[in-house]
């Protein structure tokens, strides 16, 4: 049997294939109509009242920094003289 340069043993026959990484199986248990309704009623409702509030936030602080980048554009701009 050959040996690798740190003396560990390798095989001789051939690799018939590529090695590949396993499939993640996104398989989930059915939910009954209980648990649907346990979910909405607690943890799906808080997000569904917040949710308009968060992307209009986010979208404001969008827009804020597209005008930032605009006005410091036309600062180095004045700076440079052209």
């Amino acid at each position: 049997m050959k040996q690798d340069v740190w003396k560990r043993p390798i095989e001789d026959k051939p690799i018939d294939r590529y090695p590949e990484q396993l499939r993640i199986q996104f398989k989930f248990p059915d939910a009954s109509p209980e648990t649907i309704k346990k979910w909405n009623d607690t943890e799906g409702k808080w997000w569904a009242e917040k949710s308009l509030a968060i992307v209009a936030i986010a979208s404001c602080i969008q827009v804020f920094m597209l005008g930032m980048m605009l006005m410091t554009f036309k600062i180095i701009q004045m700076g440079v003289g052209s």
